[in-house]
């Protein structure tokens, strides 16, 4: 039995990184505010690793998937977004340690915006869909 090349083997890793994104995508929708409840934010957190994955694999490497410039773009922004929501949460929990909750209050009023601008731009951008989409590259 021939060994897997380091091609093919990364060519797996990423569609398992996406087929695990696409599966968590709909319970990370089901958020409804990352900082008032930082439990969530695990899956989150999770999803928003593996296309951050995908997305710089694939930019050291871009013979491992010829991603259209539209669609490496896309995944870039999901990384993009998700990480301004998740350095604010990170803000949040380390304010709430030093018992600064003035700053608090105000930072999670500010991530519940940034998630509300988040989800109206994944119903717009269709990533339900857009992932599944990407499965075509594997």
């Amino acid at each position: 039995m021939a060994q897997a090349t380091a091609h093919a083997n990364l060519h797996l890793l990423l569609k398992d990184l996406l087929l695990h994104a696409q599966k968590e995508w709909p319970l990370v929708r089901q958020i409804s505010n990352p900082a008032r409840d930082p439990d969530n934010i695990e899956v989150f957190h999770d999803f928003r690793k593996r296309v951050r994955t995908l997305v710089k694999v694939t930019m050291y490497f871009p013979e491992l998937v010829s991603w259209k410039p539209e669609d490496l773009a896309f995944l870039q922004e999901i990384t993009r977004r998700y990480g301004v929501i998740s350095d604010q949460v990170a803000r949040i929990l380390l304010l709430e340690d030093k018992g600064k909750d003035s700053k608090v209050k105000k930072l999670k009023e500010d991530t519940k915006e940034l998630w509300k601008e988040l989800q109206a731009w994944e119903t717009k951008s269709g990533v339900e869909a857009k992932l599944g989409g990407l499965l075509e590259y594997f």
